[in-house]
């Protein structure tokens, strides 16, 4: 796709930001009052003006009194999100404001006031002074009521959620939107793009399964020669259905303006046929017309734009043929299933013909994707308000890069959205069931065009396995994965769930199953924390082998170690250095002795929770791509929907455990030795997974009249000393004596320590930091711990 990044909208938002709007108009919308007496529907427009032209800068007009958006009795159901309804990211001009202020408009369904949204921020709005000179002090008042409020406050463009959804906050931001929309559906009959991303070759159409073929004429066809009563030259389009299938089609057709002589330009109409189409067991399609190399788009007074459905008897009574128009008889026309009747025709009443219109329209999105207008428009929608049938233009019109003018006695001249992001001239009046039930895809059943985008040789990572049988497979780029992995022994502080896993060692490894297309060489590329892209290449190797053979072929590749084996020792490796701090730790419980395995000991534990975050990315690309020095969107245009991403927290708490008692025994005054001796045994784990520097300090916190009744702690009355022993290097279970330290009477106030534990080199007169110093330092790579264990006598 060149150079140009064009993402796929989504489901909710098939027109992306403009998915509700009746019309959007990213420059202006001009209403010619003369001829506009009322609009009911959403609108956005970079500006509205009153006006007689599309050259409008300002108010051309004097107030005019047309109602805007009165949504009382309005016959059909509305939509959800139908307030606000009148949008722009600019102030409107005076004479808009005094229409919005009129009593008739902005009046919801239920007989309450509509509101309008007005700037993107505070600067935007028009000062008291000045809506004073303009309404009075009642109008002004009322005029301020009517804007959207969200929690009490006034509201703007970004707020709107739907502007929100699609990451929208600013005019340039709306317009930047409608154009994706527009690339994005003229990329579905793409074959060829430039440098720039421009769309150089085409191919005729695309369609999902529940449609067998869609045929186009190459030569001029008319209904004229049959009948007088039947169309002129036409774009015919024979979309012929899959009778098996039951599901909503998608046809997305391209129409070359200059193909075959200019047939289409030429051409004064639109007739879509859908062949072996059965009512009521098969779905009106989904049909997008892509219009390319056409240089204005003009639908008058006698143009047609029809949609029909043949039953497969009429289709085998008559075989179509795309270069004549079809039927070739009157007779067989007059039995069609007409899906875009008149207001007149037929038994039905008008509202059901309308009901049946509006309703085929909102399946059809004409695309004029390369159509560039100026100060001139470029569409021209004008009714063909006399007796034919036919005459509405059907179905949305997407045509970000010209103006579109819109002429109409009985508003009659176009069912579905408008969206421009130039300028649209409103001389017709736009009614409720127009403005709702045309709308692309009211109905809510659009499957998306996802099946019919450009396939491409591209490989893709289909799974990848990590540590403790863990595994997922990548949805998109878009998706984002968090795992959860601890170093902590202490199973009662990071318990393992099924969100939390337990890591056996510090290597964390990785497993891609990659699907890799037929006759392709790649590479694995891999990025931290959204850095530099990097090819896996171990010892200089590529580890991926190019598939030789005529199909694709899925293939496995190992990391034994992300967090290591990856590493080239710059800015952009595993971070190992930034701590998370996640909260202090504190609190009781039991467990097993390691002295007396037969027994349950009450332990503390205190510290605090830490983790390292950092983010994966991994894509598989052709060997022939040097992701390195390729941009963002090339990566992304070429890659889209292949890059696995997801954030690994490896959580490695600081953790003290310490017994909650140290029984001596019972100790009955007068029955001992002239020097008694008790021996007490504990345990002490330092849990210090990330290698930190730590201090333990114990205390005495006996004080007052619990120290002068308790016989055992008066001074020089017991002599306490403690023994350290630490655990053997490379060993588990092995520990080794330290120096015997000896802490007094215990009676020192909490200023002085007792007894410090540390990893801090700072020795003291006893000494006791010098014994237990380096045992920070000599445990393992992959130990997780520093024990420690403790005679008191």
């Amino acid at each position: 796709m060149g150079n140009r990044t064009v993402e796929r909208p989504s489901k909710r938002y098939p027109l992306g930001v403009a998915s509700d709007a009746t019309m959007f108009a990213g420059n202006k919308m001009i209403f010619d009052t003369d001829n506009t007496k009322y609009i009911k529907g959403e609108f956005y427009a970079g500006r509205f003006l009153i006006g007689r032209s599309l050259k409008a800068e300002q108010d051309e007009a004097g107030y005019s009194g047309q109602t805007i958006n009165n949504f009382q009795n309005p016959g059909i159901s509305l939509p959800n999100n139908l307030d606000p309804s009148f949008v722009s990211p600019n102030t409107f001009s005076e004479w808009i404001i005094k229409d919005l202020v009129q009593n008739s408009s902005l009046v919801n369904e239920d007989g309450k006031s509509g509101h309008y949204v007005m700037g993107t921020t505070s600067k935007d709005l028009v000062s008291d002074d000045k809506l004073i000179s303009m309404l009075g002090a009642e109008g002004a008042k009322k005029f301020k009521d009517q804007a959207y409020k969200i929690d009490g406050n006034q509201a703007y463009l970004g707020n709107i959620s739907y502007f929100k959804d699609n990451h929208v906050s600013t005019g340039d931001q709306a317009i930047s939107n409608v154009t994706n929309v527009s690339d994005y559906y003229a990329n579905l009959t793409a074959t060829e793009y430039d440098a720039d991303g421009n769309i150089t070759g085409y191919k005729q159409s695309v369609f999902s399964d529940a449609i067998k073929s869609v045929g186009l004429n190459s030569k001029t066809v008319s209904g004229k020669v049959l009948n007088s009563d039947l169309p002129g030259d036409v774009i015919q389009v024979n979309i012929d259905m899959n009778a098996a299938s039951t599901k909503t089609g998608v046809a997305v057709v391209d129409i070359d303006g200059a193909a075959n002589n200019g047939v289409f330009q030429k051409a004064t109409g639109i007739s879509i046929n859908l062949l072996n189409f059965t009512q009521g067991k098969q779905k009106i399609p989904y049909i997008i017309l892509n219009f390319h190399n056409f240089g204005s788009f003009n639908f008058e007074t006698n143009s047609t734009y029809s949609v029909s459905g043949y039953t497969p008897a009429q289709v085998q009574a008559q075989v179509p043929d795309n270069d004549k128009y079809y039927p070739q008889d009157y007779a067989s026309y007059s039995q069609r299933l007409d899906l875009t009747p008149n207001d007149k025709q037929g038994q039905n009443s008008k509202e059901e013909n309308r009901k049946i219109r509006y309703g085929t329209a909102s399946h059809v999105l004409n695309n004029f994707n390369t159509l560039n207008g100026n100060s001139d428009s470029a569409i021209l929608l004008n009714s063909n308000n006399g007796d034919e049938e036919n005459f509405s233009f059907i179905g949305t019109v997407l045509a970000p890069h010209t103006n579109i003018i819109v002429q109409s006695f009985d508003g009659y001249s176009f069912a579905g959205n408008l969206i421009t992001n130039n300028s649209i001239y409103l001389k017709a009046n736009v009614d409720i069931d127009k403005a709702f039930g045309a709308n692309f895809n009211s109905d809510g059943g659009f499957p998306g065009t996802s099946d019919l985008e450009p396939t491409t040789k591209v490989p893709r990572i289909l799974s990848v396995d990590l540590p403790n049988s863990v595994n997922f497979s990548p949805e998109n780029a878009t998706t984002n994965y968090v795992f959860e992995y601890s170093l902590n022994n202490n199973t009662a502080i990071d318990p393992p769930s099924s969100t939390m896993h337990q890591l056996d060692g510090r290597a964390f490894s990785n497993t891609f199953k990659i699907d890799e297309p037929a006759g392709t060489d790649n590479v694995l590329w891999y990025r931290m924390n959204g850095k530099k892209w990097k090819a896996y290449k171990p010892d200089g190797n590529n580890p991926l082998q190019p598939n030789t053979t005529s199909e694709s072929k899925t293939v496995e590749l190992s990391i034994a170690d992300v967090t290591e084996d990856l590493k080239t020792n710059d800015d952009s490796d595993y971070d190992d250095r930034t701590v998370y701090n996640g909260g202090e730790i504190s609190g009781d419980y039991e467990v097993k002795d390691d002295l007396n395995p037969d027994k349950t000991v009450k332990k503390a534990f205190m510290g605090w929770h830490l983790l390292h975050k950092n983010k994966f990315s991994f894509v598989v690309a052709s060997a022939s791509d040097d992701l390195a020095t390729m941009s963002a969107d090339q990566i992304k245009a070429k890659y889209d929907n292949t890059i696995v991403n997801y954030t690994l927290n490896v959580h490695g708490d600081l953790l003290v455990n310490y017994p909650k008692v140290f029984d001596f025994g019972t100790y009955q005054l007068g029955t001992s030795g002239k020097n008694p001796e008790s021996i007490a045994k504990g345990q002490i784990n330092v849990e210090n997974p990330f290698y930190m520097n730590w201090r333990v300090v114990v205390k005495n916190t006996t004080s007052g009249q619990d120290a002068i009744d308790n016989p055992l702690l008066q001074s020089h009355a017991t002599d306490f000393n403690v023994q350290l022993y630490s655990l053997k290097t490379g060993t588990d279970d092995t520990w080794e004596p330290g120096d015997m330290l000896n802490l007094g009477d215990l009676l020192k106030g909490p200023e002085v320590p007792l007894l410090t534990l540390d990893t801090e080199h700072t020795p003291t007169g006893d000494q006791q930091l010098e014994n237990i110093y380096g045992v920070h330092q000599i445990q393992s790579r992959i130990n997780k711990k520093s024990l420690f264990y403790t005679d008191f006598n």
